[in-house]
């Protein structure tokens, strides 16, 4: 049965595409804690917005050598270990949260902040 409060998150959620076909739901935070987005966030911050994905499989997390084309059961540590692996899905997904969020002035701070706190190379 779905709760109030079950409607209430889904009216916060929206989705990131990564790839065509791909995509990651992200949870705006409640309005009493966008406090805590706008003075900077990590890649694990973006990665705890994530409550879902559509689309990922096996084979996009593991490569098509390895893993299969079926659909990847989605966890939020696996969705953090994606995410913080691969910096143009990370990107997305940030890009996608600052939209939500309605920080487009601080958009492309953030998200270079992001890719700078992800670490070298990102």
């Amino acid at each position: 049965m779905v709760t109030l409060v079950d409607k209430l998150r889904a009216q916060r959620e929206s989705c990131a595409e990564v790839a065509p076909g791909k995509s990651f739901t992200v949870r705006r935070p409640l309005a009493a804690h966008m406090h805590q987005l706008r003075g900077g966030i990590t890649a694990e911050t973006v990665a705890a917005h994530v409550t879902g994905w559509a689309g990922i499989t096996e084979a996009d997390l593991l490569g098509a050598a390895v893993g299969a084309s079926d659909p990847a059961a989605f966890t939020p540590e696996l969705a953090t270990e994606a995410l913080l692996d691969r910096p143009e899905w990370l990107d997305a997904v940030t890009a996608k949260l600052v939209e939500v969020e309605g920080l487009v002035v601080l958009g492309h701070r953030i998200v270079a902040e992001v890719r700078v706190r992800s670490g070298p190379g990102q």
